[in-house]
């Protein structure tokens, strides 16, 4: 069986990850290179992922095989592999460790309003049905608080913790 000459990834692993986690969080400039902080920083985060979602990680990135290889390994549809690939994409880029990588050291953030976090639709009109309309508000109610709200599942607790968590540290 041989390969098409585009499907070998262009960059190495960790680059090869970072690119792709960077197209899911919708950046418009992709790394070319990573450094050794960023790259441990990137480790880090691998280490919370399920043994599941690891090996997933490592059949694409590390040994670059491609979504029909892994789909015929795991004997299900290459739909299937590239959803849940996407969707660990999506987990590493909602931490709030891989924000930080991107991060203009040299420039102040001002966050004065709960419009200033930039939510999502969803989660900022699921807050302010809450009546959670200010930051005193959203950090007086704690991120337990916020988990136990109506309409605040798994994805927009991490959203908030992300873009909020400063609120609680």
């Amino acid at each position: 069986m041989t390969k098409k000459a585009n499907s070998s990834p262009k960059y190495e692993y960790p680059l090869n990850l970072l690119r792709d986690i960077c197209k899911e969080q919708g950046k418009e400039e992709l790394p070319t290179s990573i450094s050794q902080e960023t790259n441990s920083i990137l480790l880090k985060m691998l280490d919370d992922l399920t043994e599941e979602q690891k090996e997933l990680i490592q059949r694409r990135y590390v040994e670059g095989k491609t979504f029909k290889d892994i789909a015929e390994y795991y004997v299900v549809s290459k739909q299937n592999i590239h959803y849940t690939i996407k969707r660990i994409l999506k987990i590493i880029g909602s931490k709030r460790q891989f924000g930080a990588l991107f991060w203009d050291k040299g420039t102040t953030y001002t966050i004065e309003t709960l419009e200033d976090l930039e939510l999502s639709n969803r989660v900022y009109y699921a807050l302010v049905r809450q009546n959670i309309t200010t930051l005193q508000a959203l950090k007086g109610l704690g991120l337990n608080g916020v988990a136990q709200l109506r309409s605040i599942g798994i994805g927009a607790l991490a959203e908030i913790e992300y873009k909020a968590g400063f609120l609680w540290e």
